[in-house]
């Protein structure tokens, strides 16, 4: 491991067992896998993040997660843990960035309706999301935390009152969640 490797390690704060893998996504999964690994979820990002000051280089980054998300017309699905995602490959065909809509048991489903979609939120917005409850694997103390750091950090350097929208197209595709840097 070279000194910029073992920097990023330190920067992401990356156990022992754990490895940084920076690129796509699908050759990556390979190359996660043939090490016995997992990819992060939403929730390990989240903490993570909430671990270090909304200063530090942490939020300068965007995590590609294994939590899946799939839009529909009148429903959103979401999938924490998606053994569908964490199987990705080269090999794998997808169709529009993700993988064909396949029921699963472990989809958790909201209707459109009773959510705010496809747009940023307000702090309040943001604490109160039940899909941002699900990437914070349902601990609100998470969340708000997170919610705290995320607003700080944005109004402070950008002036942001809103953000962390969650944008979700309707073409039954499963993709993997992205925590997108500030």
């Amino acid at each position: 491991m070279n000194a910029r490797e073992l920097g990023l390690k330190e920067l992401f704060g990356l156990k022992p067992e754990q490895e940084l893998f920076q690129g796509n996504y699908r050759a990556k999964m390979d190359e996660l896998r043939s090490k016995g690994l997992a990819p992060w979820s939403t929730e390990n990002v989240m903490g993570a993040r909430n671990e270090v000051p909304a200063e530090h280089l942490r939020w300068h980054y965007s995590f590609d997660t294994n939590f899946g998300i799939i839009g529909r017309d009148q429903v959103i699905y979401l999938v924490p843990h998606s053994k569908r995602l964490s199987q990705i490959s080269t090999l794998t065909k997808l169709l529009n960035g993700g993988l064909p809509f396949v029921q699963d048991k472990a989809i958790k489903t909201y209707h459109r309706v009773e959510l705010i979609l496809n747009k940023d939120f307000t702090e309040e917005e943001a604490r109160k999301s039940p899909v941002w409850l699900n990437f914070a694997g349902n601990d609100q103390t998470r969340l708000d935390k997170y919610v705290e750091s995320t607003f700080r950090f944005g109004k402070d350097k950008f002036k942001y009152d809103k953000m962390m929208g969650i944008f979700v197209p309707e073409d039954n595709i499963e993709r993997a969640v992205t925590i997108d840097r500030l």
